[in-house]
């Protein structure tokens, strides 16, 4: 009976530093300009890229290039990458490896602002070397 307390100690321990580790894997710090804020009454206008289940807004309000892809905003706004959980924001910046090549590969006339320079974003069909890496990380491939 002595040992119960213990296990529990080490169970509640090893539950509370998972999330910890694998937050940390995904978030990186990036230093970029502020933020896009919107102050929007509704959501904006999307629309479905083909072949894909990424959505594009075709909204007059958004200047930027803005993704919706799986529970994630994406926005793309002068070589910075940013991204949120509500079309809202709080956006926070990101590295561009860490934009899903669902975006990447969306053509280029869905883009309001197209990259010509940022990784994995030029007008080619072939997607980066980092974005091979990338899924070989997720998919735990050598």
């Amino acid at each position: 009976m002595r040992r119960l307390p213990w296990i529990f100690s080490m169970l509640v321990l090893t539950a509370s530093a998972a999330p910890a580790a694998s937050a940390e894997a995904v978030l990186r710090r990036v230093d970029a300009p502020p933020a896009p804020v919107y102050r929007f009454q509704r959501p904006p206008q999307l629309s479905m890229v083909a072949g894909s289940q990424v959505y594009v807004v075709d909204d007059r309000r958004v200047a930027e290039d803005e993704f919706r892809y799986g529970v994630f905003w994406y926005v793309y706004r002068a070589r910075w990458w940013y991204r949120a959980r509500h079309w809202n924001g709080p956006f926070t910046a990101i590295e561009p490896r860490d934009v899903p090549r669902a975006i990447i590969t969306v053509p280029p006339g869905r883009w309001k602002h197209q990259p010509g320079v940022a990784p994995g974003l030029a007008t080619r069909r072939v997607p980066p070397a980092w974005v091979a890496e990338k899924e070989r990380r997720i998919h735990g491939e050598r």
